[in-house]
């Protein structure tokens, strides 16, 4: 085990861009990290306590990582869990646990909160508070990412409410979202609900036609 003050490595990535990959420009060329302890094996970093991984834009902070590794000791993808936190440009996501690889986030992150600022985050050693800044949308639900900008949320909610920390006072809660970041959402047979005194979300409206919302 390798102690405090703090662990930190940087690996290449494994990652080769395939023709036609629609992926293939946010993959990872290099990851830093850096954690309170950790300990690595032929395959594997176990890192634990205050861990900050890089790639590149892509920044993600948790209370436990699991890298794996490849032949050539080259990244080939992480298990975060624990309070994470990942930053990516103006858009920060919260949640329990996230799978990344060479292209990044990859997968279903249940439960996830994606909040898009109105500017980017400044790049920092510090995990940063959600409710700062303002925001300009927020999604959250069960999360795929499909490509680097375009995200389809399940069981998802949305709204423009810029409520900092507190719970917004009302939402579009949908079956389905597919969101192209930075252009458009479209919002499959949503209700709008709202939050009376913050005691939970009452719909107020049956479900509506599919709409479509600008996002920039």
């Amino acid at each position: 085990m390798i102690g405090p003050p703090a662990f930190l490595f940087l690996i290449a990535s494994g990652a080769t861009a395939a023709p036609g990959d629609t992926l293939a420009t946010s993959r990872c060329e290099g990851v830093s990290f850096v954690a309170d302890s950790g300990q690595c094996d032929s395959a594997s970093c176990a890192l634990l306590g205050n861990v900050l991984l890089r790639c590149e834009g892509l920044s993600v902070w948790a209370d436990e990582v699991v890298i794996a590794l490849g032949p050539q000791k080259e990244f080939l993808g992480a298990q975060a869990s624990g309070h994470v936190i990942s930053v990516e440009g103006n858009r920060i996501m919260t949640c329990d646990h996230v799978t990344l690889d060479q292209d990044r986030i990859q997968g279903r992150v249940a439960g996830a909160f994606v909040r898009m600022k109105d500017s980017p985050f400044p790049i920092s050693d510090l995990p940063p508070d959600p409710s700062i800044g303002r925001d300009q949308a927020l999604f959250s639900g069960d999360v795929s990412r499909e490509a680097r900008d375009r995200l389809h949320i399940e069981n998802a909610q949305y709204t423009l409410c810029d409520c900092g920390g507190d719970e917004p006072s009302w939402q579009l809660v949908a079956p389905s979202i597919d969101a192209q970041l930075q252009e458009r959402a479209t919002i499959w047979w949503p209700h709008v609900a709202i939050s009376p005194f913050g005691l939970g979300l009452v719909p107020i409206t049956p479900p509506m036609l599919p709409i479509s919302i600008p996002l920039k």
